[in-house]
């Protein structure tokens, strides 16, 4: 629908590009914010041009290059929920986005704040990260050699580290979430989801001997939002019947 000339030729070659994007966000409050973000670009493109159709005579070569702007957005965000600041300063956390779900799939989400002091005041601030730790059917053990897990798990320990090696930081919390696969009953993935958080702070608990109340564990069940995205932006097939279904619950 873009162009004539895709409709009635036919195109084969490759391409190449580089780009890069800058973003940043507005807090308006402690609710709602903006994110803009804007990125650019450059594309090479050599190709031959064939009549439409599997095959056909080959009309002629050629190549494009293309430099400038490959993505633009704005994002509302309002956040929903959440406790009043107190009067004094504390450690703010900030949730981590739900993990993709999968059929043995879990990701915790985990947040390490920790406070940096100051001639006039401490200042607080949070470090947050996702990693998709791979779990049996059913299961919460952590299997380091199973499927990506080794990878997944040394962005855990990366962000830890560059907390700990922060020289006037100190740790004040470790905030772990759990998901679980929606397949099964509600109650049992949501017992599933807190076994699979908890065993992530046992991981990390036994590796860096950090106290048993620096952590916040909590599994959060079945992520149908998550899923609705996933199959949203998926090409299987009856993607709009699953859709359907999903939405309807």
């Amino acid at each position: 629908p873009f162009s004539r000339n895709m409709a009635d030729s036919r195109y084969e070659g490759w391409g190449a590009g580089i780009g890069a994007s800058y973003g940043y966000r507005w807090n308006f409050s402690r609710h709602l914010g903006m994110e803009a973000t804007l990125g650019l670009g450059y594309a090479h493109l050599d190709y031959d041009k064939y009549t439409c159709g599997t095959c056909g005579d080959r009309l002629g070569s050629g190549n494009k290059n293309y430099f400038g702007p490959t993505k633009a957005g704005i994002t509302l965000i309002y956040t929903f929920g959440g406790k009043k600041k107190p009067a004094a300063a504390a450690p703010v956390q900030t949730p981590v986005a739900p993990a993709p779900v999968h059929t043995v799939v879990y990701e915790p989400q985990f947040t390490a704040s920790f406070v940096t002091p100051q001639a006039e005041a401490v200042k607080h601030r949070n470090e947050a990260g996702q990693a998709y730790l791979d779990f049996a059917a059913g299961r919460s053990e952590i299997t380091p050699g199973y499927k990506d897990n080794a990878a997944e798990l040394q962005k855990i320990y990366t962000l830890i580290e560059t907390v700990r090696k922060e020289p006037d930081a100190n740790i004040t919390g470790i905030r772990i979430a759990g998901y679980a696969s929606p397949e099964g009953g509600y109650g049992s993935n949501l017992t599933l989801s807190g076994k699979r958080a908890d065993a992530l702070k046992k991981q990390i608990k036994a590796l860096y001997g950090f106290p048993e109340n620096l952590f916040s564990v909590s599994g959060r069940g079945e992520d149908w939002a998550m899923l609705d995205t996933l199959v949203s932006q998926s090409y299987m097939q009856d993607k709009y019947a699953l859709l359907e279904i999903i939405r309807a619950g």
